[in-house]
């Protein structure tokens, strides 16, 4: 186990943001303009909407990040989590989930919807030991998620 610190995004991250995404992201799919606007920017697309991205940090270098973005007042999808290649399998994927569970149960959220690919089985193993549930997959528009899953969140008084 690492020592890893989980930290709220900050502009020097933005670089990082995006490579770690990329890295995972143009393995399975082909990226789109809404994909890069969200990479170059994600204060405009994620932070000042209203959501949360996080970065796991190894002796000060990021090696993941998971993002929350915000659905409606009591919901948010959790998006754009992911780990640098050659630390996959540590548990920081499990550490950047944990951070944005609380995360939104600090905001308030009564659940956290999250859309993944059945090819993705680490992650979709993590997000069912997390308590993730799937739902009844609609078809949407994006051929890369056929997965839905949710938590709800029992809020602490």
């Amino acid at each position: 186990m690492f020592d890893i610190q989980i930290v709220n995004y900050e502009s020097r991250y933005q670089s990082a943001f995006k490579q770690l995404n990329l890295e995972w992201m143009s393995r399975n799919w082909d990226l789109d303009e809404a994909d890069m606007q969200l990479l170059d920017d994600p204060q405009t697309h994620l932070i000042d909407t209203g959501g949360v991205v996080l970065i796991a940090l190894l002796n000060g270098v990021a090696v993941g990040t998971c993002s929350l973005s915000r659905l409606d007042e009591q919901s948010y999808e959790l998006v754009k989590m992911c780990v640098t290649r050659r630390l996959r399998g540590q548990g920081i994927g499990k550490q950047l989930a944990e951070h944005a569970i609380s995360s939104a149960r600090r905001k308030g959220a009564q659940r956290i919807y999250l859309r993944t690919a059945s090819n993705l089985t680490a992650a979709i193993s993590l997000y069912r030991k997390l308590g993730f549930v799937e739902l009844d997959c609609d078809a949407n528009e994006s051929d890369r998620c056929d997965i839905e899953m949710e938590m709800p969140l029992l809020q602490v008084h």
